[in-house]
């Protein structure tokens, strides 16, 4: 990849370093520089009610970590992002602030999903893997 490419990626693995940490602190952790009060908007934009920035990482449900996971990502100055199932755990309202900041978003993108309408919202390009290999390649300008 050339020099000039910053990734972004989000796993859809829900695992956390200190998961009694809260969303907040870790944020706070990963973000020092930035204001709690720049960090809760994060949170809220990504859909997180501001009640659950002070309850333990382990105890939000899934959907309530992806957007922890999610608020992060935006706060990370990137043009390649790489994504892993992101609607894994995420209710419709969450799904559709993501799916607007993807289609606005300028760099490249690149996801694995199952999901056959959050594809065929996103995707120009797309591979079918089946066992292992690439069935089938498609393009859709």
């Amino acid at each position: 990849f050339p020099q000039h490419t910053k990734f972004n990626y989000f796993s859809q693995d829900l695992t956390w370093e200190q998961p009694l940490q809260n969303p907040l602190h870790y944020m706070s952790d990963k973000f020092p520089k930035a204001t709690i009060k720049e960090l809760r908007r994060q949170l809220s934009r990504a859909g997180l009610p501001s009640q659950l920035a002070q309850e333990a990482l382990k105890s939000l449900s899934g959907g309530e970590q992806t957007k922890v996971k999610l608020a992060e990502m935006m706060m990370i100055k990137s043009n390649f992002l790489l994504l892993d199932e992101p609607t894994n755990h995420i209710d419709i309202e969450t799904r559709e602030i993501l799916e607007q900041a993807l289609l606005e978003y300028e760099g490249t993108l690149l996801f694995v999903s199952h999901d056959r309408y959050f594809i065929d919202k996103l995707a120009k390009r797309y591979l079918v893997i089946k066992d292992g290999k690439i069935s089938s390649f498609y393009t859709e300008y």
